[in-house]
């Protein structure tokens, strides 16, 4: 009854209050003059009249006859949704946003994940929005990157990259200075795109981004899939249950490549919407004329890992080389944790030693011409969200076989362009002997179908679309 505060004789009316007139800032916002007593005098910012007593008009705003304070650089000017019948500033009729591109590092020999944020962020620039994209210098092995850090560096295609020094290089990473960036320039931007999960940088990032308010969307990259979380699991299960899930869950999406990876992701009983937006793949250079190899071929190209499920195709071809006796299998890739000794030595077990060979890594010209000059090729695995190579394959006309456990198997059915099939040896033999007698030139139409699915500029407009919806949500929220 006598509790402070309390007004018994119906709603008590709040004195009209005037705001202090902030000059602009870069990402500033008019800030309130403190809460003053009933008919208190407040004191304007170019001189001016207090309020009076309370009452439905309140007293003109003054205008601040100070200039406005200059912008400080390096903080551009916020990009906010579009107001009513504002005309659009980007490509394809929607408004153009700023986004900030999220990631632990970007270092070519990373892989996947860096060389995906390069491609989009480039495509997205090229559609008019505003990219930036936030890394620390750490390179593999330990070492770093020799590069400018703390500015805003422009990149060929028209965005920018800002570096900060990687503190502990070694998992799980750690950089101050890229999460005190994130966090300072956080609402400079309407939308983050985090890419990667379980190590700090992004980790810190997501907090940071929620404590600023700034909506973001987070590419899991493969790394919730059931088999990517077995690996080293009581470490993960304790860094997703305890940093990633409340990052997840705060997040406007969890970002996936295929629907493969979108069911992962389901089975963690997340909350938080997710996006199923396929990257792009570059197109290939062009392949040499020459053959690599002497003989017709099957072609595994990727890794030589556990995953990739070589022991089951090393088996399946024992049986189809009994009957297809012109056509050799060819392993190329980098060996990964010395399964390679493994699989020769499964190879010389089954007497294939004269029909199976290892060339080893290949890059650019020389890995488009082992897939122009393949009669298929062929992917097993364990488990692949997305699998880049299976689009490389098709962009040169060679028609795949696949697990059903590659992400893009559903896109291979769509289009014609190979085969899907259980890691059941006897599947992979019987796939691999269809496509063998149907021959590759029959599959060229399907291959071409399947590779335009799959251009940058595709993928580009897909996920802007999601990041216009996240910030029209974001918009929505705060009224």
């Amino acid at each position: 009854m006598g509790g402070e505060g309390r007004h018994l004789g119906g709603p008590r009316r709040r004195p009209a209050l005037v705001r202090r007139q902030a000059a602009p800032g870069p990402a500033d916002r008019p800030r309130a003059a403190p809460v003053a007593a009933p008919h208190a005098p407040v004191a304007l910012g170019g001189g001016g009249r207090a309020p009076g007593p309370p009452g439905p008009l309140a007293p003109r705003r003054q205008r601040d006859p100070r200039p406005p304070r200059p912008r400080r650089p390096g903080r551009p000017r916020r990009v906010g949704p579009a107001a009513p019948g504002a005309p659009p500033a980007g490509r394809g009729g929607r408004r153009a946003v700023r986004i900030l591109q999220v990631i632990a590092g970007v270092a070519d020999d990373w892989g996947g994940p860096s060389k995906v944020v390069h491609e989009l962020s480039r495509a997205l620039a090229a559609r008019g929005h505003e990219v930036e994209i936030v890394a620390t210098d750490n390179a593999p092995g330990g070492t770093r990157l020799d590069v400018r850090r703390g500015v805003s560096l422009p990149q060929p295609g028209g965005y920018q990259l800002r570096y900060h020094r990687c503190d502990l290089l070694r998992p799980p990473y750690l950089s101050v200075g890229h999460t005190a960036d994130v966090l300072r320039r956080a609402r400079d931007f309407d939308v983050a795109h985090v890419h990667g999960l379980f190590n700090v940088p992004v980790t810190a990032a997501q907090a940071a981004l929620r404590a600023r308010g700034v909506p973001y969307l987070v590419r899991a990259c493969g790394m919730l899939d059931p088999y990517s979380l077995e690996q080293r699991g009581r470490a993960k299960a304790a860094y997703l249950r305890l940093l990633e899930r409340p990052n997840l869950e705060g997040a406007a999406r969890i970002h996936v490549s295929t629907r493969f990876e979108a069911e992962g992701v389901r089975a963690l009983g997340l909350r938080t919407p997710i996006a199923i937006a396929p990257q792009g793949v570059d197109p290939p250079p062009a392949a040499p004329a020459g053959r690599p190899h002497p003989r017709p071929y099957l072609l595994f190209l990727s890794r030589i890992a556990k995953k990739k499920g070589l022991s089951l195709l090393i088996d399946a071809f024992a049986e189809l080389a009994a009957t297809q006796h012109g056509v050799d299998l060819v392993i190329v890739g980098p060996d990964e944790l010395g399964h390679q000794a493994e699989i020769a030595a499964r190879v010389a077990a089954r007497g294939l030693s004269g029909r199976v060979v290892f060339p080893g890594m290949a890059r650019g010209a020389d890995k488009a011409g082992w897939f122009a000059h393949a009669e298929a090729f062929v992917l097993p695995s364990d488990d692949e969200n997305f699998g880049v190579v299976v689009v490389e394959a098709v962009q040169q006309g060679a028609p795949v076989v696949v697990s059903d456990r590659v992400g893009l198997g559903d896109a291979v059915t769509d289009t014609g362009a190979g085969v899907v099939v259980p890691r059941e040896v006897s599947a992979v033999v019987a796939a691999l002997g269809r496509v063998l007698e149907r021959g590759r030139g029959s599959y060229a139409d399907a291959c071409a179908a399947m590779a335009a699915r799959f251009r940058w500029e595709h993928a580009a407009e897909r996920i802007a679309s999601i990041y216009a919806e996240v910030v029209a949500e974001a918009s929505r929220r705060a009224g």
